[in-house]
């Protein structure tokens, strides 16, 4: 296998991830609005990208898009607000990006673009002996997986900074 294929790793053990990637670019962000949803929309129709996108964003963006209203105080929905295209949240999506380390992340990608692979199956270690739980009869289950996340197309992903 060529080793510029390889994928590379922001710490030990650690995938890059698709914010990291030095291939996914940003759009302009700031506030929350339905126009930054639109032109991550169409950073990815300009360069001809199809398929299964999708919206994934922090916890604290998509209260803020909950909160957007129209001129007479109407709460526009989220559907509306994302031209009817998934969204979704995870504690996953860093809240602390941009120069300042003070942005959350909203990430518009054709996710078929995105792949996970497993090295192994879960491993499972009891350890009777952690000073937590020894002297109370109980155990501590670890679970390990192997696994590597890579963007296999950088231009499948764009990202905005939100305030």
């Amino acid at each position: 296998m060529d080793p510029k294929t390889l994928p590379t790793h922001s710490g030990p053990d650690e995938p890059t991830g698709i914010l990291a990637d030095g291939g996914v670019t940003a759009v302009t962000g700031g506030a929350f609005s339905s126009d930054i949803a639109a032109d991550l929309i169409g950073a990815l129709e300009t360069d001809n990208v199809s398929g299964t996108t999708g919206f994934l964003t922090n916890k604290t963006v998509m209260n803020k898009a909950r909160k957007v209203r129209d001129s007479n105080g109407h709460t526009i929905p989220l559907t509306e607000l994302f031209h009817n295209e998934r969204v979704e949240s995870s504690t996953q999506v860093p809240g602390d990006i941009g120069a300042d380390n003070d942005k959350n992340a909203l990430i518009y990608g054709e996710w078929a673009s995105l792949y996970i692979g497993y090295w192994s199956g879960v491993d499972l270690l009891i350890n009777p002996y952690h000073s937590d739980v020894a002297s109370k009869g109980g155990a501590i289950l670890h679970a390990f997986l192997d696994a590597d996340v890579v963007v296999r197309h950088p231009e499948g992903f764009r990202y905005a900074e939100i305030d």
